[in-house]
């Protein structure tokens, strides 16, 4: 991420979804602390998550401030 930001990028995009939730916030919220003000954060799911557990990410970050999520949901089997 610092290579990006030396390079002038003002938004940075990392994966999520290869690790559990609790990981993946840990990941986040490190992240955000090496980037500071320099940058925003987006996450990328790569069309991981079903509809349900892309709910429960985008809670989970909502505190984080990050800059977006992207990823294709998949028809989740249960309705709300």
């Amino acid at each position: 991420m610092r290579r990006h930001l030396d390079s002038g990028y003002t938004m940075v995009k990392m994966k999520v979804g290869g690790a559990p939730l609790a990981e993946d916030m840990s990941r986040i919220e490190a992240v955000k602390a090496a980037i500071g003000n320099r940058a925003q954060l987006a996450v990328d799911a790569n069309s991981k998550f079903e509809r349900d557990e892309a709910i429960e990410y985008a809670k989970a970050m909502s505190p984080t401030s990050c800059a977006g999520m992207e990823s294709r949901a998949t028809r989740s089997t249960s309705r709300r």
